[in-house]
């Protein structure tokens, strides 16, 4: 410890503190910012990408029900003609016609 000429004790001397001057301030809230900003950019680009995935996933399976769709349409029009309906008369359901005879042939 410092002792003065009196025989007392000196006070501590003060650090030099940094100051927090008007530049230094900008520069850091800009900092703050900047890091705020790319943090946004981040949890949004994974939100869009996985935005992207789930559209994707959904246009894929519109496409399949319009091929679907597509397929039961055409279904519909072969039920109406009249040679499918006697076919699956006589495969599904066993029907003949009273004149017709059937010959069961044994492997």
């Amino acid at each position: 410890m410092a002792k003065t000429k009196r025989g007392g004790v000196l006070p501590h001397p003060r650090k030099n503190r940094k100051r927090w001057t008007k530049s230094r301030l900008v520069l850091n809230v800009g900092a703050c910012i900047l890091v705020f900003l790319l943090f946004l950019f981040c949890v949004y680009t994974y939100r869009i990408n996985d935005l992207q995935a789930e559209r994707d996933y959904y246009r894929e399976k519109e496409n399949h029900y319009i091929k679907e769709g597509k397929q039961l349409e055409q279904k519909k029009e072969k039920l109406k003609s009249r040679e499918y309906i006697e076919e699956l008369a006589r495969r599904e359901l066993g029907m003949i016609y009273p004149e017709e005879k059937v010959i069961i042939l044994e492997d």
